[in-house]
């Protein structure tokens, strides 16, 4: 079973870099931005999903609980930006759902050569044919296949407003204009 979870991590890892590199959504409903409810309801949602990501501010916070960053940054033109996704694939093996324990934190790279936590994204692994996975009242999106196995995904942006709407995949008034940046304050930190 032990060597079955490894092909299933490395290939899930492989399969989030892939799309995160591409960024092509793989579901009509991220291009259009998820479905709406009403706005007390994605408030109170929101405030869920931000009370449960605040300790992820920081990015070595992230770190430290097991997220790792998955691929580049992820921006389309047309839709806007998602930013860099930090995965904790055991979360993400995990089939139980918890609004406060995110499968993703989602980044955007800051001039000053910073990380920014903009969203959460939750994400659920199920066999084909299991049921789509809902959250705060919205049905996950499809996201990137993992052989056999279906994910799906669902971000809530916690830490910048979106106008496509709270649970939208992609974000307009997010941009990866800074990533170059930060990947040369990582390279000088690396030779240090």
């Amino acid at each position: 079973m032990s060597s079955f979870r490894t092909l299933v991590r490395s290939t899930l890892a492989a399969a989030l870099v892939a799309a995160c590199a591409d960024g092509t959504p793989t579901d009509p409903a991220m291009r259009a931005g998820a479905p709406s409810a009403s706005k007390a309801e994605e408030n109170q949602a929101t405030a869920a999903a931000r009370a449960a990501s605040a300790r992820f501010r920081n990015v070595d916070a992230a770190i430290a609980a097991g997220y790792a960053p998955q691929g580049g940054c992820v921006e389309v033109p047309g839709l806007g930006g998602m930013g860099i996704h930090y995965v904790n694939v055991a979360g993400v093996m995990n089939p139980a759902l918890d609004p406060a324990e995110p499968e993703i934190l989602v980044y955007e790279p800051q001039q000053n050569g910073r990380l920014r936590l903009v969203a959460v994204e939750y994400m659920q692994v199920n066999a084909p044919g299991s049921s789509r996975p809902s959250l705060f009242g919205h049905a996950f999106e499809d996201g990137p296949p993992v052989g056999p196995m279906q994910t799906y995904a669902l971000h809530a942006w916690v830490g910048q407003h979106n106008p496509s709407g709270t649970f939208a995949a992609f974000n307009p008034t997010v941009s990866c204009q800074y990533a170059e940046q930060l990947e040369a304050n990582v390279s000088a930190h690396a030779h240090h």
